[in-house]
């Protein structure tokens, strides 16, 4: 028995070192990575966000235009941006990024391979920890129960062309503004399930359809830049709209100058200080509850990051 062990342990440490000291660390085939342009003048916007990889219909290749580092490490750490503990222009610098990924990579490595791209161009290095810090739980309010309507699924609209006919370019329906001071959605707009939300310089409006109490939970979360749990013990799917004053982006919304382009003035008959703040609407308008505590959190805290990458 001892010499069947020995042999075995023997044979163990022959088939690691044949297979290297370590596994290869995860990474781009080819990446490049530098700051974002300035904007252009004459009103014209930029655009921002991301693109490809796992689990998409590009899933060999990312791209990211205009996103802060702040994005970039909440998408590579797989973490909200309140999880993030460093320097303050995280937030306001841009980059662009164009890279290729090794066909078949999963999610996981494909998030590792970005966490290597920012260690390598940036010097990144972070550790993780755990605080205590402000959290919320959404639960059903118990004064009034929930106000939420369950979804009906509908059956699915008729194809939008015939076989071989090349389908009409979308164009985005006009808005018509309500007596309320928002824009009045068409039934279908966004699909038949999802949500979408228009926040307006001191109004916010969303459109829930088909939502669980989960992506409801995920969607506060990111509004309030806190964790949110769901508590509800709601297991279904639901349709309603939620409306708030925007507290985050100041007063009322002025017009565009001239030539500028835009949407038209948001004139209203409604004082936006009369809508409620976002935990009032979430507790009047849908019977629910965001109550306040205290919980752990996860944090990525960032020990050392150049503001400028290395040249590709």
């Amino acid at each position: 028995m001892q010499i069947l062990a020995k042999y075995l342990s023997a044979l163990a440490l022959c088939c690691w070192g044949l297979s290297g000291q370590s596994p290869a660390k995860p990474e781009f085939e080819v990446a490049s990575i530098k700051p974002s342009p300035e904007p252009g003048g004459g009103g014209r916007m930029m655009r921002s966000g991301e693109r490809g990889g796992p689990g998409s219909k590009d899933p060999t290749r990312y791209t990211a235009q205009r996103m802060t580092m702040m994005d970039l490490l909440t998408v590579a750490y797989h973490v909200k941006d309140y999880q993030i503990s460093g320097p303050e222009w995280l937030a306001s610098e841009c980059f662009d990024i164009s890279a290729r990924i090794p066909e078949g990579a999963t999610k996981a490595e494909f998030r590792s391979m970005l966490q290597n791209l920012l260690a390598e161009r940036f010097g990144l290095v972070v550790h993780h920890e755990t605080k205590q810090m402000p959290v919320y739980d959404l639960v059903v309010f118990a004064k009034t129960g929930s106000k939420l309507k369950e979804h009906v699924e509908e059956p699915p609209p008729p194809p939008p062309v015939k076989e071989g006919e090349t389908p009409a370019p979308f164009k985005m329906p006009k808005l018509e503004l309500g007596s309320d001071g928002f824009p009045a959605l068409p039934a279908n707009f966004g699909g038949g399930r999802g949500n979408s939300m228009i926040m307006m310089r001191d109004r916010a409006r969303l459109w829930a359809r088909g939502e669980t109490m989960p992506q409801f939970a995920e969607w506060a979360s990111d509004q309030l830049s806190k964790p949110v749990t769901d508590s509800t013990g709601l297991t279904g799917k639901y349709d309603f709209i939620l409306s708030w004053r925007n507290e985050n982006m100041g007063g009322p919304m002025s017009p565009p100058p001239p030539g500028a382009g835009g949407p038209p003035p948001l004139d209203s008959t409604v004082d936006a200080e009369a809508l409620p703040t976002l935990l009032s609407a979430v507790q009047e308008q849908l019977g629910l509850k965001l109550e306040p505590k205290k919980g752990n959190v996860d944090l990525v805290v960032i020990d050392h990051v150049e503001k400028v990458p290395t040249e590709n």
